[in-house]
């Protein structure tokens, strides 16, 4: 550092006792020779050294700066002022100066890691990457640095290239925790389960007694979902640490992910009885709650906040618990206590925006999304929410970007990154479907967009809705189940559409799609069904989706479940003289059962036509009225320009908005909407009066 070649002078005194590593006669000498020359260059450049050596940084600025005031700057001199600076706290000048260094010696790299590092704090990845990877090609293996790259591809989404460069630092220090934590994280956003399996095996074989690298490899895979690969790993860390309490509560909350619910409350209670755990008792009170022991659940979580009133956690689970029992008044004042204590937890949005949506009040769950997404942009669950509600207010521009963030099924289909309002033109597009039945017949209606863009559409439909697009237009190559993946341009789930075309208002809704019900047409089946048409046929569905009871309350994801009690058919129906057409998916026998005894009316059972669609199509061209909760039915009515009356349950289906007798989405369908108190009466009066005003009673 302090190599020069002078003649006899206090300058080289002072060199030579800089070399012997004598600071305190350096600085002596050093400082003759200024008396003698104020403006020797050297010998300010020497004494900044010796300051920065003994680590007076103020001093290091003040001597550098007296050489810049009549005299430019070399590199060294550069970084030596940038890095006191930085030393210092003064960031803004450390990266002048550390600029200024790279402008005079491109191929500077302790200026390139210094800066990059401070581009890296700054949260500029892309900036502290470029200036990291050329410290890097230019020097030999530097650990730091990589983990550093390897963070910001992780932070950039770049999975593949973070995974990449957290292998090289494995392969030269196999127990790095940062490189395995960042391989591990890396791995599972690439989906790369060979990569993890490895890892797994790797440490389990080769580290097993280094329980701390174990510990946090489990627990990031129990974060992400990998729940039988957690309990492996804290099953076999349980007997190393058989009383490590928080061991003992993530080995719980692995089984209960896995269901395995006896096991999950064994553990936690094993966590309890080491050291009464907070946490292990907040989550086996939410256990009981998502077990549905609502009693259990309330006394296990007052008790936690007895124990310790300063656990955000216990007011989130009991705002869980009072949620599920629809008390959103007092869901939300615990869901207020938890914010208090822990303003930046983003899942305490999360359930405060479910309890507003619950309740009806969805411009207060948007903005509590929203926030939840600002504290954490990767919660997935909430953006896919907030799409949905976006999508509930008409709200397009937006709540197509949100809703991609659902989960994209598909089968063994890649599918492609989607550029919103992307020019698709003279392009050969590939349609997977996705989701149910219903959802492909409903987003099939885009596909005429995209054929005023001159794109060969290719589309992989579900066997069961083929028969039904063997004459569609505005497909070019439909494929059934078993056909191979085109080798197309761009592939896409069928969903994915109104996101690519850029569908940013009302006004821009397609219409349904429609069929030629003359190509389908069940002449036979239509005989039978004319036959009973000596008065008007009214067919009826009471309910879709998930039934309430085979939720499970643990999922973050909404499943739709849409119902109305039967006896509400009753009591409509039984004033006006008509034929009942059951058109229920799989009914419950007790539920026919109860009707033939309850109705008044003839009834005939055609619900074993839902398994054929075409044979449906018949049937609902045929009755003279539909009312039911929107169901797969609903689609092929609007298919064959015939509508329907629907009943919502509160809270509704996107596709139903949160207000309205109409939906821009089914023109002419009549909507009667359950009250956000679960109350039916208001539009069960209302649609009464239609079908005795339609119907005669």
């Amino acid at each position: 550092m302090f190599n020069r070649n002078v003649q006899h002078s206090p300058y080289s005194e002072a060199l030579s006792c800089a070399q012997r590593g004598d600071l305190t006669s350096a600085e002596k000498f050093v400082k003759q020779q200024l008396d003698i020359t104020p403006k020797h260059r050297e010998s300010l450049n020497l004494l900044a050294r010796i300051h920065f050596n003994t680590k007076n940084h103020p001093k290091v600025i003040e001597g550098i700066h007296s050489i810049e005031e009549w005299n430019n700057l070399d590199a060294e001199e550069c970084n030596l002022i940038a890095t006191s600076y930085l030393e210092t706290g003064n960031q803004l000048s450390a990266v002048h100066y550390f600029k200024d260094a790279i402008s005079r010696k491109p191929d500077y790299p302790i200026a390139q890691y210094n800066l990059g590092i401070i581009y890296y704090n700054q949260k500029k990845y892309q900036d502290a990457l470029a200036l990291l990877l050329t410290f890097t090609k230019k020097n030999s293996y530097h650990e730091l640095s990589e983990l550093i790259i390897g963070d910001c591809y992780i932070r950039l989404q770049e999975f593949s290239l973070a995974e990449k460069v957290y292998k090289k630092v494995i392969d030269n220090n196999p127990l790095s925790e940062k490189a395995n934590i960042g391989l591990l994280t890396s791995a599972i956003f690439c989906n790369d389960h060979a990569t993890i399996e490895w890892l797994i095996s790797f440490h389990q074989k080769e580290f097993s007694q280094k329980s701390d690298i174990l510990f946090k490899l489990a627990d990031l895979l129990l974060a992400h979902g990998y729940h039988t690969q957690s309990l492996d790993l804290y099953e076999q860390l349980s007997m190393q640490l058989p009383n490590n309490s928080s061991l003992l509560r993530n080995l719980a909350m692995s089984y209960e992910a896995l269901d395995k619910n006896d096991e999950a409350i064994k553990n936690y209670s094993k966590s309890i009885a080491i050291d009464n755990n907070i946490e292990s008792i907040s989550s086996l009170g939410n256990l009981y709650t998502n077990l549905e022991k609502n009693q259990l659940a309330e006394q296990t979580l007052l008790n936690a906040i007895a124990q310790d009133p300063n656990y955000a956690g216990t007011y989130i689970n009991l705002g869980r618990l009072y949620s599920f029992q629809k008390e959103h008044e007092k869901a939300n004042r615990f869901y207020a206590k938890a914010m208090a204590l822990e303003p930046n937890n983003a899942a305490i949005y999360y359930n405060y925006a479910n309890s507003y949506r619950k309740s009806g009040d969805y411009i207060k769950a948007k903005e509590y999304l929203l926030k939840c997404l600002s504290i954490d942009k990767t919660f997935a669950d909430a953006e896919y929410n907030l799409g949905l509600i976006e999508l509930m207010l008409g709200e397009f521009s937006s709540a197509w970007g949100h809703y991609f963030k659902r989960l994209r099924v598909a089968g063994e289909e890649q599918l492609s990154t989607i550029i919103p309002g992307m020019d698709l033109s003279d392009r050969h597009v590939y349609f997977c479907r996705s989701q149910g039945i219903g959802d492909e017949l409903f987003f099939l209606r885009f596909l005429k967009q995209l054929n005023q863009q001159n794109i060969e559409i290719s589309y992989r439909s579900s066997d069961k809705i083929f028969p039904l697009l063997e004459n569609m237009t505005e497909i070019d190559n439909l494929l059934n189940e078993s056909s191979a993946i085109p080798n197309a341009d761009f592939n896409f789930a069928i969903d994915d559409i109104p996101l690519v075309i850029n569908m940013d208002s009302i006004e821009k809704i397609p219409p349904p799609i429609q069929f030629k019900l003359e190509d389908i047409y069940n002449g036979e089946l239509a005989n039978e069904i004319l036959r009973q048409k000596n008065n008007p046929i009214i067919g009826i569905t009471w309910e879709s989706g998930t039934p309430t009871e085979q939720q499970n309350r643990k999922s973050t994801l909404r499943c739709l479940s849409k119902s109305i009690d039967i006896d509400c058919f009753i009591d409509l129906l039984n004033p006006i003289d008509i034929t009942i057409a059951i058109l229920q998916r799989n009914p419950k026998p007790e539920d026919l059962t109860y009707l033939r005894e309850k109705s008044t009316n003839k009834i005939i059972d055609l619900s074993s036509h839902n398994n054929s669609l075409p044979d449906m199509l018949t049937i609902l061209s045929l009755i003279d009225e539909y009312i039911a909760v929107s169901n797969t039915n609903i689609h092929l009515c609007a298919g064959i320009n015939k509508t329907a009356k629907i009943l919502v349950p509160h809270p509704p289906e996107w596709r139903w908005l949160t207000s309205g007798d109409e939906s821009p989405w089914f023109p002419r369908f009549s909507v009667y909407r359950q009250q956000t108190d679960d109350n039916w009466k208001p539009a069960l009066e209302t649609l009464k009066k239609d079908l005795e005003a339609a119907y005669g009673g």
